[in-house]
Parts: structure tokens; C-alpha cells; sequence
């Protein structure tokens, strides 16, 4: 399956990328407490959020961030089913970690995220997790 995925690696066409290290040491205050709940909700959420390579499903998503993102780097890359370990609305995540910086409840963000359930918002951003990638191509540079 296709995917897409943004970096500040430069890779080439043809390139297997994997997570290069966990993204939890990098959040600090809410973000970093909601990150933590997250991956308590879900048996495994520790080891799939650890160790994941991030990438997304709908290239138009990252489109409408790409301006405000630090990366350098959009990526096209080519998934196996195999190497799949969990996929789900973004958009649970973004909501949950908006409670938690206002200091609201977010329990019922991290059992949607792991369930995968419908968003409110119709232009979903599905994430993919995945073991490695293969790169198809460079789509985008700063």
C-alpha cells in the first residue's frame, strides 16, 4: 500500500527506513502526559508507539501541514501489509491532546484512537504505524 511520510532524513528511491528513535523523548508538560495515557490504553500501545515509523495514509494531509511542520523531507513510500502494527484517526489524538492542555478529561480520545472509531471531522487523517517502509519517492524539500 502507498503511504507518505515526512523526515529531516534525506533517503533515495528504493530505501528501507525504520523509526530512528522514540518521539516521547522529544514532549514535554501535556503532550508528554497524554502521550504516556495513550500508550497505557492499549496493551501493547508502548511497543507499537516506540518503535513505529510514523506515516499517513491521505497525502492531502500532510499537504495542508507541511508549511508549519519542522521537517525537511515528504516522502511517497511503499507498505507491506505485514509491516503494518496499527493504523487510526489522527484526529482522536489531536483532541485528546487538546483536553489534556486545557486540563480535561481524555480518556474518551485514547479508547477511540485505539478503536479506531469514526471522527467528528470529516477530513480524517489516518495514521499508519508500520515497522519499515520502503521510499518510492520525494515529493516535497525545504
Amino acid at each position: 500500500m502507498r503511504a507518505y511520510h515526512y523526515t529531516n532524513l534525506a533517503h533515495q528511491p528504493g530505501d528501507i527506513i525504520t523509526s530512528g528513535r522514540d518521539s516521547l523523548v522529544t514532549f514535554e508538560g501535556p503532550k508528554k502526559a497524554f502521550e504516556e495515557a495513550l500508550r497505557s490504553g492499549h496493551p501493547d500501545g508502548t511497543e507499537i508507539r516506540s518503535k513505529a515509523l510514523y506515516t499517513w495514509a491521505d497525502k492531502g494531509a500532510i499537504e495542508r501541514i507541511w508549511k508549519v511542520v519542522p521537517a525537511k523531507y515528504f516522502y511517497e513510500v511503499e507498505i507491506d501489509d505485514a509491516d503494518v502494527l496499527f493504523r487510526s484517526n489522527l484526529n482522536h489524538y489531536n483532541d485528546g491532546l487538546r483536553a489534556a492542555e486545557a486540563h480535561q478529561p481524555f480518556g474518551e480520545f485514547i479508547r477511540a484512537y485505539w478503536q479506531n472509531s469514526d471522527s467528528w471531522d470529516a477530513t480524517s487523517r489516518d495514521e499508519i504505524l508500520v515497522t519499515k517502509a520502503t521510499i518510492v519517492r520525494l515529493l516535497l524539500s525545504k
